[in-house]
């Protein structure tokens, strides 16, 4: 248990921090700080939204630390919970040696591994499975039928957590069919009370404050399809087969620095088919024994104990065959850890002492050999460039929030000005990420592929991806100060400094200075004949409507257009007065052609309204800026 709770929690800051889990982790300390209660998760990769499980479960931890490592240890903890539960799950109803293998590969299993070791609504899944299960067995083993209650509630739980938990309402449905003879129908109904409860936030939203089913079918249109990837990504989770994958393109680099692993997934997966054949073998003896119908003999416990293993291995993988969309590595975590419980079985039922002994022993060995190889992986990734596999470990960040932090305590710094993907945290990634991370300052995002801003006031600019096409803007905009930070691919973040009221040196102004109908200020522009790129200088106005937009056209001597470029303009819900903002242009043009005239424009967005260019007495005057290129 050591073990597995070391690897688990170990290094907090070698783990991926990406969008989703920014999403989550907001949503999640919102609940924690009392500000709202979720009624509904982030949206899923299928094209509907999440119930709000998953947010609720990662609230708890932030109630306490407000903090990601928080919510990173708290992931790895409820994992190794899942761990002990193993133990006591298979003592009880397998035996003791079962229990030690079992125990002892679901601790060092290396894709459990990983999915203990990140904020990800699938990782949390493996405890509430070991409760299903456990409560199952109590109902249908024991006869405790109370524990129904249980194991409807967290089933369905399991569910709203993450959607991949379906197959765990249908393996429940398969053992109501198999034990309906015993089912106790007033406790069957009070568990669905209890689990409808749970549902209630979320059917509010669905039908109260969402467009009601239609709401659900936004991910539909997917017709069915056949996937063997179910059985093979069974095989990789229990096994550990191909756990390199989280290297990326780095793999070959990992694999040279292991000893020998991949005998151990035969080890692993014969061991775990042996135990598939000898609970069919329990389940065939006993099956036509009158013995079976007694409660507390052996072979009533091998009967219903292998009734429901072979559930629990079969149904979650019978699921994903036959489903809408390609099923995912993390589809699959309901079947964790029942693999190595019929691991530990085969062992179990092995007559000759020795020879179970001597597997015994073979497993503590591929054990260790598998403990050091996730160790190994934890500092490969530490510090290797891990290129389509594991992302920048979020100590990275947190080291430019702690720059940020430090800067941010001048008093004459007003706010965080974050360049990156985009500028809704809702749709773009890297947003996401800056916007839980700075959730407590002033910060605003913009586009950096087309906008770069100068507020009025001193400020701190955050470079998150120095390829980003308005970094040039602020290195020639001579920042106060610059500091770089760490991340795998060498493109930043970088941090710059502002002093407010920078004024533009290289652009050719207008004159007079243009004035918009929405009250915006045109100040000038700048063109490179090297790389055809415009550069249109602004001051904001007001924001009358949600959305504009910028045109930049070029046209040739002849009074043909050889080039255009539309981009979305810094959006007015994040305007301040005196904002000095850089809209940049790339129309594409032949090589041949020569521009002559260049004409800006502004428009809303999408009807297609122009934003009017104002005459001296405020009156309409024409719809462009048009200028003439020497």
């Amino acid at each position: 248990m050591l073990l597995a709770a070391v690897l688990r929690t170990i290094w907090p800051g070698i783990t991926e921090f990406k969008a989703d889990e920014a999403r989550l982790m907001t949503l999640a300390i919102e609940m924690a700080e009392f500000k709202t209660f979720p009624i509904r998760g982030i949206s899923s990769s299928v094209g509907i939204p999440n119930f709000p499980a998953s947010v609720w479960t990662y609230a708890f931890p932030l109630f306490f630390w407000k903090h990601v490592y928080s919510a990173t240890i708290f992931t790895g903890l409820l994992n190794t919970a899942a761990v002990l539960l193993c133990y006591f799950f298979t003592r009880r109803y397998v035996g003791r040696t079962a229990a030690i293998i079992a125990t002892l590969m679901f601790a060092v299993s290396p894709w459990a591994i990983v999915h203990s070791r990140k904020i990800w609504a699938q990782n949390l899944l493996p405890f509430f499975v070991m409760v299903w299960a456990f409560s199952a067995a109590l109902t249908f083993i024991e006869d405790r039928k109370k524990w129904l209650i249980v194991h409807i509630a967290v089933g369905v739980f399991a569910f709203q957590i993450h959607l991949a938990a379906i197959s765990l309402l249908a393996g429940s449905a398969v053992l109501f069919v198999v034990f309906w003879r015993k089912m106790p129908w007033r406790t069957f109904f009070a568990g669905c009370a209890v689990a409808l409860l749970t549902l209630a936030p979320f059917l509010f939203y669905i039908f109260a404050r969402s467009n009601g089913l239609s709401v659900l079918s936004s991910g539909g249109g997917r017709g069915i399809t056949f996937s063997w990837e179910p059985i093979l990504h069974a095989v990789r989770l229990t096994t550990g087969w191909q756990f390199h994958a989280i290297t990326g393109a780095g793999f070959q680099t990992f694999l040279g620095q292991l000893p020998p692993t991949s005998w151990i997934f035969w080890v692993w997966g014969l061991l775990a088919l042996a135990g598939i054949g000898f609970t069919i073998y329990d389940f065939r003896l006993t099956i036509g024994s009158q013995a079976n119908r007694q409660p507390g003999t052996s072979e009533y416990l091998k009967l219903h104990t292998s009734y429901l293993l072979l559930i629990w291995l079969v149904i979650p993988i019978a699921t994903f065959l036959f489903f809408p969309v390609q099923p995912e590595l993390h589809y699959l975590l309901p079947i964790y850890p029942v693999g190595y419980i019929l691991a530990g079985l085969a062992v179990e039922r092995l007559s000759n002492q020795n020879l179970q002994w001597g597997l015994v022993g073979l497993v503590g060995f591929t054990a260790a050999v598998f403990t050091y190889a996730n160790l190994s992986m934890i500092q490969f990734l530490d510090n290797n460039d891990t290129a389509g596999g594991f992302g920048d470990p979020v100590y990275m960040q947190l080291e430019v929030i702690s720059e940020i932090d430090f800067r941010m305590r001048d008093p004459i710094i007003k706010e965080v000005v974050i360049m990156s993907d985009g500028t809704d945290p809702l749709i773009d990634s890297d947003a996401a990420i800056y916007d839980f991370h700075l959730r407590d300052y002033p910060r605003r995002f913009i586009d950096g592929d087309h906008t770069a801003i100068f507020p009025a006031e001193t400020s701190v600019v955050v470079v998150t991806n120095s390829e980003l096409a308005a970094t040039e803007v602020y290195k020639e905009m001579s920042g106060l100060s610059v500091w770089t930070g760490q991340s795998r691919a060498g493109l930043g973040p970088l941090i710059y400094g502002y002093g407010g009221g920078i004024q533009p040196q290289t652009m050719t102004p207008f004159e007079p200075e243009p004035l918009l109908g929405n009250f915006v200020g045109l100040l000038g522009y700048e063109r490179s004949d090297s790389t055809n790129q415009s550069r249109l200088y602004w001051r904001t106005g007001e924001a009358f409507q949600p959305n504009y937009h910028l045109t930049n056209q070029l046209f040739d001597a002849d009074g043909n257009k050889i080039g255009q470029a539309d981009i979305a303009a810094f959006p007015p819900d994040q305007w301040r007065p005196g904002d000095l903002v850089i809209s940049l242009f790339e129309p594409e043009i032949a090589p041949d052609a020569e521009p002559a005239q260049m004409l800006f424009g502004m428009y809303i967005y999408p009807s297609g309204e122009v934003v009017p260019v104002l005459d001296a007495a405020a009156n309409p005057a024409g719809d462009f800026v048009e200028i003439e290129l020497k």
